[in-house]
């Protein structure tokens, strides 16, 4: 019955993110246009695991359109902890991206930036 269930919650998130890429110009439907980065994905109201596989889905996006910065927001989190952005950011390292954490004024803490 778990492993049922999960497989429903991947397949809900991985169908919200395509909603939302039909619905925007990108993943995240309040896209800033001008900012420097090519592709946004927010992972407000997800959890780790659906953050998973929305992550690699947006990555493997970013890369087959030649993207070469996008960012992630997680959020900053109770008392400044994020479960989710202290997980993108172990997902990061392990699979060797150049990242670093947003500028001040395109969310900071709570989104990091990908160097694709």
């Amino acid at each position: 019955m778990k492993g049922k269930k999960l497989r429903k919650i991947i397949h809900k998130a991985r169908l919200q993110a395509k909603l939302e890429f039909e619905n925007s110009d990108g993943f995240d439907i309040g896209f800033d246009q001008n900012s420097d980065v090519n592709d946004c994905l927010d992972l407000h109201g997800h959890t780790k695991r659906e953050a998973q596989f929305l992550v690699d889905d947006f990555i493997s996006f970013a890369v087959s359109n030649n993207f070469s910065k996008i960012r992630i927001i997680t959020g900053i989190g109770e008392d400044g902890y994020s479960v989710l952005k202290n997980f993108i950011y172990d997902y990061l390292k392990e699979n060797d991206y150049k990242f670093n954490k947003s500028p001040h004024n395109r969310g900071g803490d709570g989104a990091v930036d990908i160097y694709l």
